[in-house]
């Protein structure tokens, strides 16, 4: 059994702060796993395929494969073996696939040798879009509605808007305070009106220099393998700009 250890990780870019670690997978029986698959399709006519499988729940530690334990995805019938990945003892397993064709079918294949299973958990890629506005480094201000419109719309997806402000305060060399807001869950109907006002508007009339991003996702959901104590299996297309807020 492998140690779990608390980290805390900072960066210019990224502060995460949690608990990793792993064990081997024979110590944990399936029903007792958490899968959690992402799919992120790109525009260069892949899809990045990444498998974490945890113990007991999403927070639980990572499973490292062991005892003729693997992660595989198949497509259109042809399965590649996924590679092992390691950071501060977060293990997952990735691999990029040749297609990002909406409604393709891919499945993730977990298969154990004690006791012999196949556990498959499958998913329709979702289509790409395109982003029609707001366009990149377009000037708006905290008290204009900004409306977020993509082509095609979808019925049998979901999206979300994820929107991070990031400002110079002033008060030492380089010294930011970021502003960030995510909207889940929406319909994918084409448009979206988002309001500075309603949200964030006051704390960023404190500064001037400020540098925001917005990023727009449309995602599918497939389904986990009911072997699984839990998990998802989610497939996700972006478009992100820049935008100049005065």
């Amino acid at each position: 059994m492998k140690i779990k250890e608390c980290i805390i990780l900072g960066t210019s870019l990224l502060i995460f702060n949690g608990c990793f670690g792993t064990t081997d997978s024979d110590n944990i029986k399936t029903k007792g796993i958490y899968a959690d698959y992402q799919l992120t399709l790109s525009d260069d006519g892949t899809t990045y395929v990444r498998a974490s499988l945890m113990s007991g729940n999403k927070h639980g530690a990572t499973l490292d494969l062991t005892n003729g334990d693997t992660l595989s995805v198949e497509v259109d019938g042809n399965s590649e073996k996924l590679e092992r990945f390691s950071l501060l003892q977060n293990i997952s397993y990735s691999r990029k696939i040749m297609t990002n064709v909406a409604d393709t079918k891919v499945t993730i294949l977990f298969t154990r040798t004690t006791p012999q299973q196949e556990l498959k958990s499958s998913i329709l890629l979702p289509e790409k879009f395109e982003l029609l506005t707001p366009k990149e480094n377009m000037i708006t201000s905290l008290n204009d509605i900004l409306h977020i419109t993509w082509s095609p719309s979808s019925e049998n997806t979901n999206m979300e808007i994820g929107i991070e402000t990031i400002c110079d305060t002033g008060e030492v060399e380089n010294s930011t305070k970021t502003f960030s807001n995510n909207i889940s869950n929406l319909n994918d109907n084409g448009s979206y009106d988002y309001l500075f006002s309603s949200n964030y508007k006051e704390d960023l009339e404190k500064y001037s220099n400020c540098k925001t991003s917005l990023e727009v996702t449309r995602f599918r959901l497939g389904i986990i393998d009911s072997s699984f104590d839990d998990g998802e299996i989610k497939a996700s297309y972006s478009k992100s700009i820049n935008l100049d807020i005065q």
